[in-house]
């Protein structure tokens, strides 16, 4: 969601016309992902063993867009982006209990994200939406679709990976 109104900017956003009924546009996107996975679960004899991972990174997109406006209240957009992962980090935790102890006992060690393929990757969008006031706010729905032409992330060992593919609907709201 990116929300604009004329003193405060919370996503900066520069724009202009280009010509009568198109204009272009810079929304940068802030995104914070998390994902965990289990490397394996092990049951032998009353004894249990987990071991699980987490990773966390900072994504910031920057969708670079022409808008072609048919009327005053839809518009077409279309264009290209480049994303960075900034921060990634992980951990692993490897998790026991015994059959004398049933309590489970823990170690958690920090890691490296080495699911990271790629930190930048480039891509397309195409998208559209409309624009309606309602009291004193202009609401802007949009449906945004970008194909990224690589991978940020891929783990090879447990089939995950980055989508390819993004499908999003966002909302403006401008006062």
């Amino acid at each position: 969601v990116f929300i604009k109104s004329e003193s405060l900017h919370l996503w900066p956003r520069r724009g202009g016309p280009i010509a009568c009924a198109a204009e272009r546009r810079v929304q940068p996107l802030y995104k914070r992902l998390h994902y965990s996975h289990r490397f394996f679960s092990l049951s032998v004899s009353g004894t249990d063993i987990d071991v699980t991972g987490k990773t966390s990174a900072n994504r910031w997109e920057f969708p670079i867009l022409l808008k072609y406006r048919p009327s005053s209240r839809l518009f077409i957009s279309a264009g290209g982006a480049v994303a960075r992962v900034t921060k990634p980090s992980g951990s692993e935790n490897f998790c026991f209990r015994g059959f004398i102890d049933l309590d489970w006992t823990c170690r958690v060690q920090q890691r490296e994200a080495f699911e990271l393929q790629s930190q930048s990757t480039a891509g397309i969008v195409i998208g559209g939406g409309g624009e309606t006031r309602v009291l004193h706010m202009r609401l802007v729905p949009e449906f945004r679709y970008t194909h990224w032409y690589g991978e940020s992330f891929r783990a090879d060992s447990s089939g995950f990976r980055s989508t390819r593919d993004q499908t999003e609907i966002l909302l403006g709201i401008m006062f």
